[in-house]
């Protein structure tokens, strides 16, 4: 067991203590583990929350194409599980065509990320990009307009997520034509809007009343708190439901136990309450096991992943797996 400042780290109870990265057997098992593991979907309620709301508005707005649209709102700490989510509505619409026995449309939902040098004209060519239009690059802000309402309407979008909308929270006339846009969008009925972004995205919501009326009561997909008693129980069911799902997938080899209270209590502190950073914790650690050999995810490999990646991430500052030793 490896003492330094950070404490004693747990030892590792099957496999062997450290990976052999030039192994390409242990290689090729990372990659099975790594692969199994982005299969999974864990059903969160927080999360369903905001998906119903999504595919809601995706419905209604169906129905009332042409007419001044509504649209959601989210702003969240980055790596919260933001993206899954969206990523999640795009799979269910998808699925919901294949039900109808509709042809699969990979444009139905689209979603745009922003840049730091956002303007309008970036903007629009981002939202083409996407759809893949040979010309993204060519026009003026107007033809470049035209030519995305025309393309939304040929190709069949339903749905429009711009994500990192912090990038416009900087005041200036690039991010008020922007922002004008994107009130147009809503009213001209073209396609509804989901604006997300991380915490840094506030100021603009707050800024721009007008847009905000036009987008509802935010989302919410706040950390969750180990002092709530509703929050535990979340966060627990979480953990849970992976153990199940990582044994069922094939990542690891026998479940790891991730309910139990050791295990729980380190990924709740390490996380900083966000289930999406439980999954990014998770899947580096399903890596490092498989790499290691181990019959599933261990206190050792979790600690090993609060050292080399949540902590210079910036989620937390210490090791919560390891046990630091008072100095007589």
């Amino acid at each position: 067991m490896a003492t330094d400042d950070l404490g004693r780290q747990p030892r590792h109870l099957s496999g062997v203590r450290f990976p052999d990265f030039g192994d390409l057997h242990a290689s090729e098992r990372a990659s099975a583990a790594t692969e199994a593991f982005k299969t999974i979907w864990i059903d969160h309620a927080p999360q369903q929350a905001i998906i119903a709301r999504v595919l809601k508005l995706h419905r209604d707005s169906l129905a009332i194409r042409g007419q001044p649209l509504g649209g959601l709102r989210l702003s969240q700490d980055s790596q919260a599980g933001k993206s899954a989510t969206f990523g999640r509505v795009k799979q269910i619409l998808a699925d919901q065509r294949a039900e109808q026995r509709l042809p699969p449309n990979d444009y139905q939902v689209l979603i745009v990320g922003l840049d730091k040098k956002t303007s309008l004209k970036s903007v629009f060519q981002d939202v083409l990009l996407e759809m893949h239009d040979p010309d993204w690059s060519t026009g003026t802000e107007k033809v470049l307009r035209v030519r995305i309402d025309e393309f939304v309407r040929r190709l069949g979008v339903e749905l429009l997520v711009v994500d990192e909308i912090q990038h416009l929270r900087r005041e200036g006339n690039d991010v008020n034509d922007v922002t004008d846009a994107l009130k147009r969008w809503l009213d001209a009925g073209s396609v509804p809007l989901v604006l997300v972004g991380n915490m840094d995205s506030q100021p603009f919501f707050e800024r721009n009343k007008q847009l905000c009326a036009r987008l509802g009561t935010p989302l919410d997909l706040s950390p969750l708190a180990a002092s709530k008693q509703r929050d535990a129980i979340h966060f627990k069911a979480f953990c849970s439901r992976y153990d199940d799902k990582l044994v069922e997938s094939g990542a690891v080899r026998k479940s790891p136990g991730l309910s139990g209270s050791a295990m729980l209590e380190g990924l709740i502190i390490a996380s900083g309450g966000h289930v999406g950073r439980v999954s990014r914790i998770l899947e580096q650690a399903v890596e490092h096991a498989a790499w290691r050999d181990a019959w599933t995810v261990e206190q050792y490999d979790l600690s090993h992943i609060v050292r080399t990646y949540a902590m210079p991430m910036g989620w937390i500052s210490h090791d919560p797996f390891s046990v630091v030793e008072e100095q007589s």
